[in-house]
């Protein structure tokens, strides 16, 4: 949901934005052809996500039941494929706070694989890291 709290309804045309969940980049979308009418808004978005963020996430304690707080961040607005720097500029000042029910987003299907994953996730990592010699970054070998 995008709040306009205004009487003016604006066209953003083809709006980016971040999404971050306690500072970590998850995903950055796209609104196709925005237009900002007074009010709560719904609106569809195409997005490209970090899945590794959000599992790590996921794995949190405090976010097991798939309620992430999401930080949207403004990046660009593009109309006709000219950024428009005014709106541009705006959307970069202003930051959405809101809940992501991952769990609702994905489905039941989806919540059952993020489940199983959840249970074994941990595990797997602390055997990397072992395998690793405590260093994520460390080369494991060539596949």
């Amino acid at each position: 949901m995008i709040p306009n709290p205004t009487n003016g309804t604006f066209a953003f045309g083809d709006t980016v934005v971040d999404q971050f969940v306690d500072g970590v980049f998850i995903a950055n979308s796209t609104i196709p052809d925005l237009v900002l009418r007074p009010g709560n808004r719904t609106y569809t978005l195409r997005s490209s996500t970090n899945a590794t963020a959000i599992a790590e996430t996921l794995l949190k304690p405090r976010y097991r039941d798939g309620i992430l707080p999401l930080d949207v961040v403004g990046v660009k607005s593009v109309v006709d494929g000219v950024e428009i720097p005014y709106f541009s500029a705006a959307l970069q000042r202003s930051t959405i706070r809101t809940q992501l029910d991952v769990w609702d987003a994905v489905g039941d299907t989806g919540k059952s694989i993020v489940g199983q994953l959840i249970d074994v996730v941990p595990d797997l990592l602390d055997k990397l890291k072992e395998l690793s010699g405590g260093e994520g970054e460390k080369r494991l070998g060539t596949v």
